[in-house]
């Protein structure tokens, strides 16, 4: 686990709240995800939804009978699945894929298809925290010691209460009392932070246990507890906006460096040919 830059600088949890979510989920119609459009880059599969419809597809899950994984995917992930066919099988089965880096997004664009914006983890916590159905329970699982108890504390103080039923941090050893204690909770939303490709290997591993347990939600979303814990800072919204989130997180955590080479590679694979990079699966 890479080794987070620590700030003073209170955490960003003031995110605008898109107007859909003072919708009633009820008002919304709400595809089914196999219905849902899908493209691939670089072969790996992802769904081309906005936040809006990506919030809704959780809140239609929260309702299923059944587990459902949700995949937040980064540009840096699609590299890595290149040569991790495991990870690969692991993206091909999620019934939810969202483009969580830029770089899926522009480059589909570029090959001239629709892709409406990026969805980051940071974002789905936030949506699902505070507009889910009343009576949803949530577990957090991973970071380091003490940051899920922060980042539970500071949302709970800037966007309201809402039901935490347990928290384990990601250097618990025995992955037994984790499920244990999952099992116990019995929470309809399971975020892990344990970072890519692990977070989403463990909700894959244990799909089956995880979904008697009555999880309904299972979405891997990497350094979001230290955002809302306010171990680490967000880019400026000017960055965000700029698309130079990336560069950003680089600066400040520089031993990121190499995971950062993955995106000149991603790039170029792209621009000789985005139509043979990008294509629709569905």
């Amino acid at each position: 686990m890479d080794t987070q830059t620590t700030v003073t600088q209170e955490p960003q949890l003031a995110l605008p709240e898109p107007a859909y979510l003072r919708t009633a989920r009820e008002e919304v119609p709400v595809a089914a995800a196999s219905e849902l459009p899908r493209y691939r880059v670089l072969d790996i599969p992802f769904n081309p939804v906005d936040r809006e419809t990506a919030t809704q597809e959780c809140f239609s899950a929260i309702d299923s009978e059944r587990f459902h994984l949700l995949v937040t995917l980064g540009t840096e992930m699609v590299m890595n699945a290149q040569v991790n066919h495991t990870f690969k099988a692991i993206v091909e089965q999620a019934d939810l894929v969202v483009p969580d880096g830029i770089g899926l997004v522009l480059a589909a664009r570029l090959a001239g298809l629709e892709a409406p914006e990026r969805v980051t983890g940071v974002e789905l916590v936030h949506d699902l925290v505070s507009s889910s159905p009343e009576g949803t329970r949530f577990f957090f699982y991973g970071s380091s010691p003490g940051v899920a108890e922060m980042a539970v504390e500071n949302m709970k103080e800037k966007i309201g209460p809402f039901e935490c039923v347990g928290i384990k941090d990601g250097y618990v050893q025995d992955l037994e009392e984790v499920l244990t204690a999952i099992e116990q909770a019995r929470p309809h939303v399971l975020f892990v932070a344990l970072g890519s490709p692990r977070q989403e290997a463990f909700l894959a591993d244990h799909r089956e246990r995880l979904e008697k347990a009555g999880v309904r939600i299972g979405v891997g979303v990497g350094g979001s507890f230290d955002v809302y814990a306010g171990t680490v800072e967000r880019a400026p919204q000017i960055a965000q906006r700029l698309h130079f989130e990336w560069l950003y997180r680089l600066w400040k955590q520089p031993s990121r460096w190499r995971r950062m080479l993955a995106l000149p590679k991603f790039a170029i694979r792209v621009l000789l040919g985005p139509k043979r990079a990008v294509r629709v699966d569905r």
